[in-house]
């Protein structure tokens, strides 16, 4: 069902791939060939030869240099806990920012086009309906300075485009835009 979505001419022209040197896309028949160049968010010491380097690693290195930061979960993934996530994005090392500790998100579900019901798979956007229910949970989001953000996104499994696909575009648009997920907590400063 994905592939189909995939190949729709309007959804091509939006990813900017109408014109690729293969006819299906993505073509699974192609393969991939991945080399693990990074162990998982691990701390390993890398003097005592223990490996490749982690990703928390990677993180303290990259993460300064870039503008805007986040990672994310669904916390229905399966494959990935969101709790390692969040266990090994704690271990990067850089501290919360004032007031932006562990807090609600929230998005507008709106209703969704009935070609868009009829067409998409039985795994698609499990929680589209025709009808808008407004503002909706979306899950938690914690900010941490270098501009890191480290968010869940409810309900959703390993490919949250793909379950929660209403909510994943609201972040991405807030991404994009460099725009807050969701307001700061009061400053510590404004609780005493």
């Amino acid at each position: 069902h994905m592939t189909n979505f995939m190949n729709r001419p309007d959804v091509k022209k939006a990813l900017h791939v109408e014109e690729t040197p293969i006819e299906s896309w993505p073509d699974y028949e192609l393969g991939f060939d991945y080399t693990s160049e990074f162990d998982a968010c691990v701390n390993i010491d890398l003097q005592e030869g223990g490996g490749a380097v982690s990703m928390i690693d990677f993180y303290r290195e990259v993460v300064p240099k870039l503008s805007n930061v986040w990672i994310y979960n669904g916390d229905a993934d399966p494959a990935v806990s969101y709790e390692g996530t969040r266990i090994a994005i704690a271990r990067v090392g850089f501290p919360q920012i004032d007031g932006g500790g562990y807090r609600p998100w929230f998005f507008n579900q709106t209703a969704s086009p009935p070609e868009i019901l009829t067409e998409r798979g039985p795994l698609f956007g499990p929680n589209l309906l025709s009808v808008p229910m407004g503002a909706q949970f979306g899950g938690e989001v914690v900010n941490y300075e270098n501009n890191l953000t480290f968010l869940t996104v409810h309900g959703s499994g390993h490919m949250v485009p793909q379950f929660r696909p209403q909510a994943a575009l609201h972040m991405l648009k807030k991404f994009l835009k460099n725009e807050p997920l969701s307001p700061l907590w009061p400053s510590n400063a404004t609780l005493k």
